[in-house]
């Protein structure tokens, strides 16, 4: 077994002294350290096989120097986020420690289990998406993707995408316009108000939906029961926008022809269908930067006021929406 590599090791490699191989390890891009120095030191820790001890970094520093991620058990732009949150917390010179609670009915006791031993792990900070559910604790917690009034928080621009979103379909000449989703969600009350304005709403024309590409059919078959089908979907996630779309290509339903469909993400796959998806990007490594950020000003400055962050959203151009035609 050969000597286990010091930092004083990656020091003497590197030309500069353990404090600052331990600064740069430690803050990584974040920290004001010269590139040059970074990358001296970087190369010699590929080249030694450095490994930081991070139970020692614990004892040292007061903290496992972890960052816990807690998100929904479920696929598509959870996967985005944290690929890139991975990445951005790397970055930072810290460790992301994930975890993913339930959707079903007992999501509450689910989330609250795996926060638990998050917090046993003695994370320095929990970034999540449990909203209200948060459990009072002394560790910081870091809202993702809806606004809160008493936490610090990072979220796409719903509102925003909402007004925008309705504009534009109604701009493109469509009158009957459903949208499906979690109603209770931000985004729709513009696309309401838009609707109510020209006197086009009709509650019939929304259903209420989990965004999951399992649902896409109920979705299609409650709006196909309907007098009269809406000319175009505003779904709450791509993943429902593509679960009623393939819906649809069974049903014999041409897309666009005959209902456009939109969705919200920009998941790669999105881009990958026949046709294409019409969609809203969330940035998510803009989002996955900002949340590091947040989270890192949380843990080095426990007084500061709360911060909240909305990431603007921008349209993707795709072919599943089209300019409507009776």
């Amino acid at each position: 077994m050969g000597k286990k590599v010091t930092l004083a090791d990656v020091a003497a490699r590197a030309g500069c002294s353990p404090t600052m191989v331990s600064y740069v390890l430690r803050n990584g891009e974040s920290g004001k350290s010269a590139p040059a120095t970074r990358k001296r030191i970087y190369a010699a820790v590929k080249e030694l096989g450095y490994r930081v001890d991070y139970a020692a970094r614990a004892l040292r520093y007061g903290d496992s120097r972890m960052i816990g991620v807690l998100l929904p058990r479920i696929g598509g732009y959870v996967y985005e986020l944290l690929t890139a949150l991975d990445k951005s917390i790397h970055q930072a010179g810290y460790m992301p420690l994930c975890s993913f609670f339930d959707t079903g009915p007992d999501f509450r006791k689910s989330c609250a289990e795996a926060m638990e031993k998050m917090l046993s792990m003695n994370v320095a900070a929990i970034i999540s998406s449990t909203r209200g559910i948060v459990a009072p604790t002394a560790t910081p917690v870091i809202i993702w993707g809806n606004k809160m009034e008493d936490r610090d928080c990072v979220y796409p621009d719903k509102a925003g995408y909402g007004q925008e979103v309705i504009e534009r379909v109604w701009n493109l000449g469509h009158r009957k316009i459903g949208m499906t989703g979690l109603l209770d969600d931000v985004r729709y009350v513009p696309m309401v108000e838009f609707l109510q304005k020209q006197n086009a709403f009709s509650s019939e024309f929304m259903f209420k939906s989990p965004g999951v590409q399992e649902r896409g059919s109920a979705v299609l078959e409650y709006f196909m029961a309907l007098p009269e089908m809406p000319s175009v979907i505003i779904c709450h996630s791509d993943e429902l926008a593509m679960g009623v779309i393939r819906a649809a290509h069974l049903k014999g339903i041409d897309v666009p022809e005959k209902l456009s469909v939109v969705g919200f993400d920009n998941l790669r796959a999105g881009a990958m269908m026949l046709p294409s998806l019409a969609t809203y990007d969330q940035n998510f490594e803009l989002m996955a930067q900002k949340l590091t950020e947040v989270t890192l000003n949380r843990i080095k400055n426990p007084e500061l006021s709360f911060q909240q962050l909305a990431i603007p959203v921008e349209f993707i151009p795709g072919e599943s929406l089209s300019i409507y035609s009776s």
